[in-house]
């Protein structure tokens, strides 16, 4: 489960989508643990939210972008970070390494 939001407003501020600041590695990634720690960083009180549709306003909406972009940073926390380096390749995944190992290993013999 991939959650991505960008809302955008008159003035072409952009809120941005955390998921793409950071290099988190969604192949380990613990999906139970990340939907409990979600709807509990949603249900603390510093996230609450009661919005008034007759008063929503740009400035209301960009806190409210804010609070859902800091929840599921809060949610993410567990998540592990892929270890990116100049060397780095984006194709490059475990069964590779295990591969590359058994290779070695066929060589030497």
């Amino acid at each position: 489960m991939i959650i991505q939001f960008a809302i955008y407003i008159d003035n072409k501020n952009l809120v941005e989508n955390p998921l793409y600041n950071n290099q988190y590695n969604f192949d380990k990634a613990n999906w139970k643990q990340f939907k409990i720690d979600l709807v509990n960083a949603a249900n603390t009180d510093e996230f609450q939210t009661h919005l008034d549709n007759s008063i929503i306003s740009p400035d209301i909406l960009e806190k409210e972008a804010v609070k859902l972009r800091d929840i599921i940073l809060k949610a993410a926390e567990n998540i592990p970070k892929k270890r990116v380096t100049e060397y780095s390749k984006c194709w490059w995944n475990d069964e590779l390494k295990v591969l590359r190992k058994e290779l070695s290993v066929t060589r030497r013999n």
